[in-house]
């Protein structure tokens, strides 16, 4: 079978297997509302895409260009947490061992990844292509329909965004310290830079700019009195509607450099596809990072036992033994659970999840913590509040993450839930160290404001510390996996915290932010996301 074959193969099957769950349904049904929300009516209160108070009639060019625009935007970075699972997929299904034991190269694994990543974000630009023809009819200002203008700014600006996106995907998995929360986080701060080093004069790699130059060339021809001015992204108009001047635009002329660009990053995609063969350790987990730092761990499970258990002996008294020595199974005795009831102890399971979160971190990690809590108690107020509490705040994303999935991950779950009362103590202790993990990196600001009496600000950030796990908890128990609390929490955060708005600052971190309100809304989501993510414990235990 040629190589070609066998890339198409393995894309297709697992492209199959992408698409019938019911998540990616639900992706569909979102994309079409998105790029519904990308073409607003004249006269609604948001704008898109403003030209100093004017835009182009929504005929086929201008919507095929605008949709098209946006929706390569909102793929570059919704679409890499949604294909990033390609690889990883293989490792918790168990299907890796088996390609491993096949003569398939690294490098036509990787391409195949690749090819399927951009089979399923295709498949929702052709979704959203569809949209956008029924849009132009639903908006009903130009009813001409001209196929060409509509389809050709998806394929030019659409297909490498989508392709440089898959294989961006693909090597963050095959690095294995990109592979979890932290290449999330890494890739949520590389994105602005994509855009925004584009529309200031850097790399072309959306190749957005192409557009909206020729877009500005028609409406200063039209315009005379129009300034370089561009708004462009969801714009919300407060007091009053946008009543934006219309004028034609009949597409964006072809040149030789747009061209060459775009095939550019076509093949840098590919470029990159195969350049993560490199790292993968092809499903082999002494050469995994994760493999050797267990290897090397292993020594320490003496010590998790104590801390699982409390004090004494482990509860399987004698087993080990038995296997050092080859005595039969048969004569092990174990010990009884209803004697040994100071295992049980919530403050020894408490303890275990503790010290189980923090080794699981790198070394510089620590370090980092260490460093958020003294610089929130040295350095000033102000400084505090803009920079440091949202990094404490994102510090511990990677350990929260895992609440509610951590067991199904690790496939431990059978063990961990048969044990005694495993959502009272198992469950409410894994929420609880995520409380606590919160409340000490942002104990030194939290001292600061109890000292200065600010209680308000107090209550917002115990509030904050408590609403993060409880959020991570119902996510993960109810997904089962951690992409999409790592997701959602990074926007939140982005929007509340860092951008201080106050609606949606949970922890009051803000300056202007912490109000009654607010916090007693977060108190109320915090309860509400616990019982949640309860029930979704207690749907693992009966499936």
């Amino acid at each position: 079978m040629s190589t070609a074959r066998v890339v198409y193969q393995l894309a297709r099957a697992d492209f199959f297997e992408r698409i019938r769950r019911f998540s990616f349904a639900v992706t569909l049904v979102a994309t079409v509302i998105v790029a519904y929300i990308f073409v607003p009516a004249n006269g609604a209160s948001y704008t898109t895409l403003d030209l100093g108070g004017h835009r182009g009639l929504y005929n086929s060019a201008w919507i095929g260009a605008q949709v098209s625009m946006l929706t390569s935007i909102f793929l570059v970075l919704i679409g890499f947490y949604l294909v990033r699972n390609a690889v990883g997929r293989d490792r918790t299904t168990r299907v890796g061992q088996i390609i491993a034991a096949t003569p398939l190269p690294k490098s036509v694994y990787t391409l195949g990844k690749w090819l399927s990543n951009c089979m399923v974000l295709g498949l929702i630009g052709g979704v959203v292509v569809i949209g956008a023809a029924v849009l132009q009819l639903v908006r009903g200002e130009d009813m001409v329909m001209k196929p060409l203008l509509l389809i050709a700014p998806f394929i030019s600006l659409m297909l490498p965004a989508i392709a440089l996106v898959s294989a961006i995907a693909v090597l963050f998995e095959c690095i294995p310290f990109l592979s979890g929360a932290l290449g999330n986080i890494i890739y949520f701060f590389l994105f602005p830079q994509l855009v925004t080093s584009e529309m200031l004069g850097g790399p072309k790699i959306l190749g957005v700019s192409y557009f909206t130059q020729a877009m500005q060339t028609a409406c200063r021809a039209s315009y005379p009195d129009y300034v370089d001015a561009l708004a462009f992204g969801i714009n919300f108009h407060s007091g009053k509607v946008s009543d934006l001047g219309t004028f034609v635009w009949n597409g964006m002329p072809v040149s030789v450099e747009f061209i060459l660009s775009r095939t550019f990053w076509l093949v840098a995609a590919i470029g990159i596809a195969l350049a993560a063969a490199i790292p993968f350790d092809r499903f082999d987990a002494s050469k995994s990072r994760s493999g050797s730092r267990r290897a090397v761990r292993a020594p320490r499970f003496a010590r998790l036992r104590r801390w699982f258990g409390g004090r004494g002996e482990w509860t399987i008294s004698g087993t080990e033994t038995a296997l050092a020595t080859g005595i039969p199974a048969g004569h092990v005795h174990l010990t009884p659970l209803a004697g040994n009831r100071s295992r049980g102890r919530f403050g020894g399971i408490l303890l275990a999840n503790l010290r189980l979160a923090l080794r699981s971190m790198p070394w510089w990690w620590r370090i980092g913590a260490l460093a958020v809590i003294i610089c929130e108690i040295l350095i000033p107020s102000q400084a505090v509040h803009m920079f440091v509490l949202p990094a404490a705040l994102i510090w511990p994303v990677m350990i929260l993450a895992s609440l509610g999935n951590r067991e199904v991950h690790h496939a431990t779950h059978q063990i961990v839930f048969s044990a005694p009362h495993p959502l009272r103590r198992q469950l409410f202790a894994a929420w609880l160290t995520g409380v606590t993990l919160m409340l000490l990196l942002v104990s030194g600001a939290g001292a600061r404001w109890a000292i200065g009496g600010e209680w308000s600000r107090l209550v917002a950030l115990l509030t904050g510390a408590a609403f993060a796990p409880s959020l991570a908890l119902a996510l993960g128990a109810w997904s089962r996996t951690s992409r999409l609390f790592e997701v959602i929490y990074l926007f939140w955060w982005y929007i509340g915290p860092v951008n201080a708005i106050p609606a949606l600052d949970y922890a009051g971190t803000s300056i202007t932010a912490g109000a009654p309100g607010v916090t007693m809304l977060y108190v109320a989501a915090a309860v509400l996301l616990l019982v949640i993510g309860f029930l979704g414990a207690r749907r693992q235990l009966t499936t």
